[in-house]
């Protein structure tokens, strides 16, 4: 069974709509999904367990920088341009195909995120 408590912070719609669909294909929807206009107070308040965020935003930084400090928390970054997917938790991994991403969203259990 995949996390529950799935984030989705994206830039272009073309990946919004992809992982929406790739994840619902699987059973199982999004917390929440965000343009880069989400503030860190709103993820925190939404608690999720995974967080998957598109590569080359501006505010990435500014986003993904205070989360680190919650090992609880998967961060993945999606980069489009080399197919590659960073999981914060220190790891690397190559993607070829969609079912990579969903063994990655299953491999931690859920946990919380302190507010």
């Amino acid at each position: 069974m995949l996390a529950t408590r799935i984030l989705l912070i994206w830039e272009h719609p073309f990946l919004r709509d992809t992982v929406t669909a790739l994840l619902k294909k699987e059973g199982t929807e999004l917390l929440a999904d965000f343009d880069f206009q989400v503030s860190l107070a709103e993820i925190q308040a939404l608690n999720p367990s995974h967080i998957l965020v598109e590569s080359g935003c501006q505010r990435y930084q500014e986003l993904v920088t205070p989360l680190l400090a919650h090992e609880e928390i998967t961060i993945i970054r999606l980069n489009l341009e080399d197919n590659r997917l960073q999981v914060i938790q220190r790891q690397d991994h190559a993607i070829s195909q969609s079912s990579d991403l969903l063994k990655l969203l299953q491999a931690r259990p859920e946990t919380n995120i302190p507010g």
